[in-house]
């Protein structure tokens, strides 16, 4: 694998090894994070989104449960009212009669004075004796029918929120439910308190998610008026999720993708289902990461072509370098040894130049030793074949000139090639008449003292 590497990378373009470079080093890195940040963003987002509900549906749950509250502690004041008992359980004769005990008990209206949390209060009692003054009213078929009627007579004192329609005005409220036991009377009646409304929607204004306040399946208070009154199946939420008690959840509103927190407000009180739920869109909490995500990625995307644009510009600054000094080798490779390669720089392509220019340098200077030392050998043949050449243009001495010179004439004679024959007397051939073997030695003696002059070992004839 080492080798087939090294073996492909040697065979690549030094501006393919920068791009593929900057590729497994730069680009292949940084979409990597880009990516892992954009992920933990969007879940820092949702995690953040999700704690400030959580935490605004704490607040709006206290201030929630703060209101409710005072009208749990009037049901149970009322429930331990004698003079309730006795009003609720008289026995009229005339409308008088029944003006003056209504006069005589003002706590309901004192109630709904004394305490903004609550609208209105009434009793359903069932005395045909007693006369409506929408605080005291005797039952009537109608309101016996009603599901939260019967629940409340079959229960034992229990406490019920419901959203009830108000048969005065004919508005729907929510409405504590409980039944009340005049135990002095063996009888009971029915207990209705309105809450305020505007001070719930006022509670689920400040919300900038859309938050809405449930009683079974109504919505009784909203921080968007519009939602008020509606059921959950208005909304098209998944019934899976319509009747849970508490958690958050995913789910999809038409198309949009959301996240349903849900808060019980009596979680331990399985008879009461009244519950706090805070809707929000993915796509809003989102929005602002993504914005963020994308103009990081716009800088970083720059960023990363301006990069790209740098290392195409210096391969090829590096890449032209590299293509003169090749072209100069291969001009040299053709014997132009005149040659001088120009790169400035300190870097390795600067010096791999001047190491270039100083081996052409030292080229020029060898061959110059070698075509001078040529010259001197061409001289020195020169030289010996003109000495050669006056040699043989002397004509043969006679045989009484080397007996003067105390050279045996028989001795000359086997010593020149028998040109003398023992008797003295010279032998005289012509060149056409002499032997071929003797013809074929003259190149071989001119290029042995040819030879040795060059070696020092023989002296040139003056």
């Amino acid at each position: 694998m080492r080798t087939f590497f090294r073996h492909f990378t040697n065979h690549m373009k030094i501006r393919n090894k920068l791009i593929i470079s900057f590729i497994a080093v730069v680009l292949v890195p940084t979409l990597i994070v880009g990516v892992y940040l954009t992920v933990e963003l969007r879940k820092m987002a949702l995690r953040g989104a999700a704690e400030q509900i959580e935490t605004n549906m704490d607040r709006v749950k206290k201030r929630t449960m703060d209101l409710l509250n005072v009208s749990y502690d009037i049901s149970y004041r009322l429930s331990n009212d004698t003079r309730l008992g006795q009003l609720a359980n008289g026995a009229y004769d005339s409308t008088y009669s029944v003006v003056d005990a209504y006069r005589e008990y003002p706590d309901f209206k004192e109630y709904v004075n004394l305490y903004r949390e609550i609208t209105s209060m009434r009793l359903y009692v069932e005395n045909p004796t007693l006369l409506d003054n929408w605080e005291i009213i005797p039952t009537d078929e109608q309101t016996k029918k009603t599901d939260w009627y019967q629940w409340a007579k079959k229960s034992d004192g229990l406490i019920r929120w419901s959203y009830v329609t108000d048969a005065r005005d004919g508005l729907r409220y929510l409405s504590l439910i409980r039944r009340i036991d005049f135990y002095k009377h063996s009888t009971n009646g029915v207990l209705v308190i309105n809450a305020n409304s505007a001070m719930l929607n006022g509670i689920l204004s400040q919300e900038s998610f859309d938050t809405m306040l449930v009683a079974d399946r109504d919505i009784v208070a909203a921080n968007h008026p519009e939602l008020v009154g509606k059921t959950l199946q208005d909304l098209a939420i998944d019934p899976d999720i319509v009747d849970r008690r508490s958690g958050a959840f995913m789910t999809k509103l038409g198309d949009r993708r959301v996240r349903i927190q849900i808060a019980d407000l009596y979680p331990d009180n399985p008879l009461i289902n009244l519950r706090i739920l805070s809707v929000f869109s993915v796509d809003d909490i989102v929005r602002e990461p993504n914005r963020i995500i994308w103009s990081a990625l716009a800088a970083i995307g720059l960023g990363l072509v301006v990069a790209l644009v740098l290392i195409l510009i210096l391969s090829k600054l590096i890449g032209d370098r590299l293509l003169r000094l090749s072209k100069h080798i291969s001009r040299v490779a053709t014997g132009k040894l005149d040659l001088r390669l120009a790169i400035d720089g300190k870097d390795e392509i600067g010096q791999l130049s001047r190491q270039f220019n100083a081996m052409l340098g030292s080229i020029r200077a060898l061959m110059g030793e070698v075509n001078e030392s040529n010259r001197q050998k061409k001289r020195a043949g020169d030289e010996a074949e003109r000495d050669q050449a006056s040699n043989a243009r002397q004509p043969d001495q006679p045989s009484f000139f080397v007996q003067h010179a105390g050279v045996d004439p028989h001795e000359s004679g086997r010593k020149e090639g028998n040109r003398y024959r023992p008797d003295g007397k010279a032998a005289r051939q012509n060149d056409a008449q002499k032997p071929r073997g003797r013809q074929r030695r003259h190149p071989r003696i001119r290029g042995d003292r040819y030879d040795r002059m060059l070696s020092g070992h023989s002296k040139i004839p003056l």
